[in-house]
Order: structure tokens, then C-alpha cells, then sequence
């Protein structure tokens, strides 16, 4: 955890700031100024499904994956780097108990901490689409990159058109829906 990023001046902060700082800026849209002043990186490396059992190689199946949270005290941002993902759900939920596959895949999503809004990362949760999110998202031109905004307004950074146009289409369904609801009252 980084606090103070501004005010800072080791070099790994400096550089901390800077990477992060550009990241979001070409990563989102309306971010040109922004300057990080707080950061928290969280990685899992190598996690292993609840259930596996011990008498397979259950253990060496496993999922690698890092949460970057930065804002400057008015915006607030995260980053999830998917590095590699090998198994979608735990037994309690159907999975298998020596590969972590079957079953309900494992919800992806966040909420905004602060108990108003939530998100679910569509098409990815509980989806077997669980499996394309270290080869999705591309922020920053990286493979496994996934960024959003998640102050009072949750917003994904769509990096490549046809996301953006997925979930222009998606917010149209549920404009339709919420019509056809209002005109059956």
C-alpha cells in the first residue's frame, strides 16, 4: 500500500505513481488529469479452488490474479490483471475435485464499498467465458487487463469497440425491458 503518492519522492513511489498515473489516463476516458495520491496492489498467485482433494495434483491447479485500486481522493479506480486462470469453480459449487472445472463458475465482480452500488462483470460470471478473462480485456494494450471506475458511478474502461458496443446493446435490452414492464402496469 502507497499513501501520500504526491508527496513521495523514493524511487519506488515516483515510479509508482508515474506507471499508475499513465495507465489510467490512457486506459479510461475523461482521466487526463488524474494523479494518483493513494494505491493499494493486491496479487494471488498460484490459488487453488476450495475442495481439490489431496490425493491428485488438485493442488497444482491453480489461478493467478492482481487488484489495483488507485484514486486522488475524488476518483477512484481499479485495475485486475488476470494472469492466468485454470480452474472456474470450487466443489461446494459442482466443480470437480481434481481440476476445479463443472459446476457454477466463480462469481466476478466488486461492489463499491460503500453499500449503494454493486457490479457484476457480464459476460465473465458464473459464465464459462470465466476462462477468456486473462486473454480479455486489453487494457493498456495487455492481455488480462480489466479497468474500471468505482466511485458513486461504477464504469468499465472498454478498450476495444466491440466491448463498448456489447454493452451499449446490453443497456438497450434493459431500456426495452424496463418499457415493456412499464407499459404492462
Amino acid at each position: 500500500m502507497a499513501r501520500d503518492l504526491p508527496s513521495r519522492e523514493d524511487q519506488f513511489s515516483v515510479e509508482l505513481r508515474e506507471r499508475l498515473m499513465w495507465d489510467i489516463r490512457e486506459g479510461m476516458v475523461g482521466t487526463a488529469i488524474f494523479r494518483p495520491k493513494h494505491a493499494i496492489i493486491v496479487t494471488w498467485k498460484n490459488v487453488t479452488f476450495a475442495g481439490g482433494s489431496v490425493n491428485t495434483d488438485a493442488k497444482f491447479v491453480t489461478n493467478t490474479f492482481q487488484l489495483v485500486v488507485a484514486t486522488d481522493e475524488i476518483r477512484t479506480y481499479t485495475i485486475f490483471n488476470y494472469d492466468y486462470m485454470a480452474w472456474t469453480s470450487h466443489t461446494e459449487a459442482g466443480g470437480s475435485t481434481d481440476e476445479g472445472q463443472g459446476g457454477v463458475p466463480a462469481f466476478v465482480g466488486f461492489n463499491a464499498g460503500n453499500g449503494t452500488r454493486s457490479y457484476e462483470y457480464t459476460p465473465y460470471s458464473q459464465k464459462l467465458y470465466i476462462r477468456d478473462l486473462a486473454v480479455a480485456g486489453n487494457a493498456n494494450g495487455f492481455p488480462g487487463r480489466h479497468m474500471f471506475r468505482v466511485d458513486e458511478k461504477i464504469l468499465a474502461g472498454c478498450c476495444r469497440r466491440e466491448e463498448g458496443e456489447r454493452e451499449r446493446e446490453r443497456e438497450r435490452e434493459r431500456e426495452r425491458e424496463r418499457e415493456i414492464t412499464n407499459n404492462m402496469k
